[in-house]
């Protein structure tokens, strides 16, 4: 017999049952038992990160007192004759009696006291942001997470919301969903139209002036309350579409930058979200399948937002609308090709900057932490300094963009240099 007519499955002959398996797997008691041995090794990596009270044990982040300079475009020579003077106080010392550096609310204490002021004036709306694309794996939520940390570094007040029921930003802030998160700790009560505002939601974070609003898996069940409403609304009601920007609007006078985590996929809580921002930035990997779920990605914004604009008379208008190639490898010629090809065909919608793919991203992450929160490099120096220059770049491109929404700042940031934040 030949090698192909061993492969062969056998032919069945008229009225003869094939014989079932020996043993048939049942879905639901495998995926329950995966589900809780998932949860097991979530909750043991996250002990070192969250006490017994269920509270985060991430500390504030130390700058020494060239970086706290740097922040502040002051030299440290002026720093320390503040610090003689009794203007600013000392730093705390650690346990060897050695300067411990600056919090970020010391660093902020410093650009209050040289009126050093970055944010929006008084009559100035917040700017509502997302990095925001339909498919998973793009960098979304590591791009938000490092950017709400970028803000609050620069002296920005931010408010970051995760709207995903993924919960990524959630548990990268120290805060387990489903265990230190309920479903009336999300934006779930105020979408359902239980609460007023959103006041209830927002958390301290360990970063000085960012406050997040936390996600859990409960936060999927919005989905089906807006889609039960949609078109059942009378027309002096409030739309289902606009819940979350009329929620934003209770709050963001608090905030220079409202900063939105997004679902990854077209949903009733995405649209929300489309509906409530003034700038949208696409994230957009540098490979071809990528390149392809990118125009997919517009046209179905386009037709959605077609749709949405004839059923409630009125286009989306943002004050910036960019693409962003993320997760860019460097070794890979092939993405350099896609990525210029990218720039080419979308020209002046593209930021000039490029989110570099760095294994500090990852090692952190694996630590539940940003590569801002890293107190020393998990690898090279040199690959450190790489991804945070890469980081700095790209966040300095998109504050520029936020900035230029304000008429107070129409001038302050252009042909400017950006402070690096390494030191």
């Amino acid at each position: 017999m030949g090698a192909v007519e061993e492969l062969e499955r056998p032919i069945l002959k008229r009225n003869q049952v094939q014989a079932p398996p020996a043993h048939k797997v049942r879905f639901r008691e495998v995926i329950e038992k995966m589900v809780n041995q998932a949860e097991r090794v979530i909750t043991t990596l996250q002990e070192t990160g969250v006490n017994d009270e269920g509270q985060p044990r991430k500390k504030p982040k130390f700058y020494s007192v060239t970086a706290a300079a740097n922040l502040i475009g002051k030299s440290t020579q002026a720093i320390r004759a503040a610090e003689s003077t009794g203007t600013f106080p000392e730093p705390a010392r650690d346990g060897k009696g050695r300067r411990a550096g600056y919090t970020l609310a010391d660093v902020n204490r410093m650009r209050r006291h040289y009126e050093l002021k970055v944010g929006r004036t008084e009559h100035e709306q917040a700017v509502r942001m997302s990095f925001q694309n339909f498919k998973g794996g793009v960098g979304k939520t590591t791009l938000t997470c490092h950017f709400a940390q970028y803000l609050a570094q620069r002296g920005y007040r931010v408010l970051l919301i995760d709207a995903d029921s993924q919960a990524s930003t959630t548990m990268t802030f120290g805060w387990q969903p489903d265990v230190e998160v309920d479903a009336d700790d999300t934006l779930y009560p105020f979408l359902c139209g239980e609460q007023v505002d959103l006041n209830y939601a927002i958390r301290k974070t360990h970063w000085d002036q960012l406050d997040l609003i936390p996600a859990n898996l409960d936060l999927y069940s919005a989905e089906y309350h807006l889609a039960s409403i949609a078109g059942t609304q009378e027309e002096d009601e409030t739309s289902w579409i606009d819940m979350l920007s009329i929620g934003i609007a209770t709050v963001e006078h608090n905030y220079d930058v409202v900063l939105i985590d997004a679902p990854p996929a077209l949903g009733m809580v995405s649209l929300n979200v489309l509906r409530s921002l003034t700038g949208l930035i696409i994230p957009a990997p540098a490979a071809m399948i990528d390149f392809h779920s990118t125009a997919t990605f517009l046209r179905m914004l386009d037709e959605v937002l077609g749709e949405v604009a004839d059923s409630f008379g009125e286009d989306l208008e943002f004050d910036f609308f960019k693409i962003l190639i993320s997760k860019f490898d460097t070794t890979k010629p092939s993405q350099d090709f896609v990525a210029k090809l990218t720039g080419q065909q979308f020209g002046d919608q593209m930021l000039q900057k490029w989110f570099v793919q760095s294994a500090e991203v990852d090692n952190a992450s694996a630590q539940w932490q940003t590569v801002f929160e890293l107190e020393k490099p998990t690898g090279s120096a040199k690959t450190y300094k790489r991804c945070v220059e890469s980081m700095n770049s790209v966040f300095a491109e998109v504050e520029e963009e936020i900035r230029g929404s304000w008429p107070s700042h129409h001038d302050a940031l252009r042909g400017t240099a950006q402070s690096s934040l390494t030191a």
